[in-house]
């Protein structure tokens, strides 16, 4: 399996129990070495024999979780202590999970990768941000994002130091379009193309949301040669 694809099953882990997570883990040959789970925003650290994955988890919009939800509406520019605004959801839920990540990577001792889907993806981006300022921390080898809606406007993408980000866009998925005002993005979507859906198996609904699925990146990431 290619590093982008892994990348999007340890995402797709993450919305999962933890224990659940662990065993999908395990199938791919990483152990969950960290938890965060703070208030509502959760991220793991998954760690394997040559890198590991830190990845943050995005709406849990089949669970309700309200402070997901209110998260994604609080679009509204703030300035912070890098150059630009970000969106100021994103950034608070950023800052919940700095403090506790932050030790965790400084004594990683391994290369590892930033990654996150949906809300997850926003807020990675704001955390390699936040990795970049902080000489103590070490750069990830890349933050790799899958349907991230905006983060920050134009100032805070230019301005902003941060490393090579790989930013995947599947199909119709409607979140990298948003918010629709105010807000960019920093680099290019890559597209993804994961392929239409077999409505005799009963695998759901298409269009936009079908799209948004993290599943759906994952099967179209893995389909590609390493």
């Amino acid at each position: 399996m290619n590093l982008d694809a892994t990348a999007a099953a340890l995402c797709a882990a993450v919305y999962l129990e933890r224990g659940h997570a662990a065993k999908r883990a395990a199938e791919l040959g990483y152990a969950v070495t960290a938890w965060f789970d703070q208030a509502d925003a959760e991220a793991a650290l998954f760690t394997g024999a040559r890198w590991a994955y830190l990845a943050v988890r995005g709406t849990e919009a089949s669970k309700l979780e309200w402070s997901d939800l209110w998260a994604n509406a609080r679009a509204l520019p703030k300035r912070w202590a890098g150059a630009g605004c970000v969106h100021e959801g994103y950034l608070a839920e950023a800052m919940k999970l700095w403090p506790h990540a932050e030790p965790r990577l400084r004594k990683l001792g391994l290369p590892y990768y930033l990654t996150g889907h949906s809300l997850g993806g926003a807020v990675a981006t704001i955390l390699a941000e936040l990795i970049a300022g902080n000489d103590d921390v070490p750069d990830p080898l890349a933050l790799v994002t899958f349907g991230s809606p905006k983060v920050g406007d134009e100032d805070f993408h230019r301005d902003n130091p941060i490393v090579a980000h790989r930013r995947y866009v599947n199909r119709m998925d409607f979140a990298p379009a948003t918010p629709l005002i105010g807000f960019a993005h920093g680099v290019e979507g890559i597209p993804l193309d994961s392929g239409p859906f077999d409505r005799a198996q009963g695998r759901g609904w298409t269009g936009p949301l079908r799209d948004h699925s993290i599943e759906r990146y994952a099967a179209a990431l893995a389909a590609i040669e390493p």
